[in-house]
């Protein structure tokens, strides 16, 4: 898919890209940061224990997030990702690659001292190209 995205991923088959070029009309869109939790009904926001609980539950957050705007995964330019082990890293590769499939966004991972019992928050930017 195109539509105004041209990924340039250096080797071909990178899990990230190297860059998103972006053209065309659109919308962009700013996500706050997606933690890997559900927020309850009396406003408390509960995190799993398990740090693959967590990089699960936070690409689900975001299919969410994206969805809300009319947005898919292949819309995502950007990201930042804080890890609050890089230990963790395999594991978020895994779920991320499975997530984004050929169209990864171009990325940056930190580790990072996160939120209460939070281990990975991600920070999307997403451009969302003009029907055709």
């Amino acid at each position: 898919m195109n539509n105004g995205l041209k990924r340039n991923r250096n080797p071909e088959n990178a899990p990230y890209s190297d860059s998103v070029e972006v053209t065309g009309a659109g919308r962009w869109v700013h996500f706050a940061g997606q933690m890997g939790g559900q927020w309850k009904e009396d406003g408390s926001y509960e995190l799993p224990e398990s740090v693959e609980q967590q990089i699960s539950g936070v690409f689900a957050n975001l299919g969410t997030a994206l969805a809300a705007v009319s947005a898919e995964p292949a819309h995502v330019v950007s990201m930042t990702v804080y890890l609050r082990d890089i230990i963790d890293f395999p594991a978020y590769s895994r779920v991320r690659t499975e997530f984004f499939g050929d169209t990864p966004p171009a990325s940056i991972v930190v580790q990072a001292l996160l939120k209460d019992e939070a281990h990975i928050e991600l920070v999307p930017i997403a451009f969302v190209p003009e029907a055709e």
